[in-house]
């Protein structure tokens, strides 16, 4: 029987046994010439206990590398990473022989494909590649509302600003009338904004806040406010300082020029 017709119906109908396998009656070369022992009878549950397992270790590297990374990206679960890890030593019977390795039992594959996975993950994660998470936890767990970072300590970060990159560049006018028509309120966070931000922990997210409204906002500066896609505003907030440093100019002004009169 050659190797690329050992199958789950012909391990399930008693051609492959434990015993065969334990005792080194079965071997590759066997396996690769079809040459099985006539005496082996059992079934599929005698041979998985057996925990026969020949896994491609790719001459090239790359090859299995790449099915690594694979595996490794649709992981969701222990479960279904079994699963991947079990499909591709399937996948990899009769593709490459050359360097094929027996392995002892299920286990020692899955710690092996556990390590070549967490390796995949690793090499994920370098500064050259693009990474994207449904929500982030810095220091505390992901909040689970997608597009989120929280941090338990400063977030240390810089915004272009260099003069290099604007054209166009003009103060804003009238800076004091636009500030007039923003209001700095109080307010409290509804039940439905709560509960969609995993509800009140004193911490990340207090019931009671303080901020601006993302419609007076856009009336005035309609560039630093975006609509999500669940129709929501928001506002960023850190360009409002550019408002109000002119309005404080402006402040400064007029004060210097009520002092002029006197």
């Amino acid at each position: 029987m050659p190797l690329n017709k050992v199958t789950a119906d012909s391990i399930e109908d008693g051609t492959v046994v434990a015993s065969d396998i334990a005792d080194g009656t079965i071997t590759l070369a066997k396996l690769q010439s079809g040459l099985l022992p006539p005496a082996i009878s059992n079934s599929a549950a005698s041979y998985a206990n057996a925990a026969f397992a020949t896994a491609n270790t790719a001459s090239s590297g790359g090859s299995y590398a790449n099915s690594a990374f694979a595996a490794a990206n649709t992981v969701t679960s222990a479960s279904s990473y079994a699963n991947s890890a079990f499909t591709v030593a399937n996948n990899s019977l009769g593709i490459d022989t050359t360097q094929n390795t027996n392995i002892s039992s299920a286990s020692s594959y899955a710690n092996s494909a556990f390590s070549k996975a967490n390796n995949a993950l690793t090499a994920a994660s370098n500064t050259a590649t693009s990474v994207q998470f449904g929500s982030f936890g810095v220091g505390t767990a992901a909040s689970g509302t997608t597009g989120e970072i929280r941090a338990t300590n400063n977030i240390t970060a810089y915004y272009s600003s260099d003069k290099r990159y604007k054209k166009n560049v003009i103060n804003i006018q009238n800076p004091l009338e636009k500030l007039q028509q923003i209001n700095g309120v109080e307010f409290d966070w509804t039940e439905e904004y709560m509960a969609q931000h995993g509800g009140e922990d004193g911490y990340f997210i207090r019931e009671h806040d303080i901020g601006v409204i993302a419609q007076e906002i856009e009336s005035i500066l309609p560039e630093i406010v975006a609509t999500r896609e669940d129709g929501y505003k928001a506002v960023k907030y850190d360009r409002i300082v550019a408002l109000l440093i002119e309005a404080i100019k402006e402040l400064k002004s007029e004060v210097d020029q009520l002092k002029n009169k006197q």
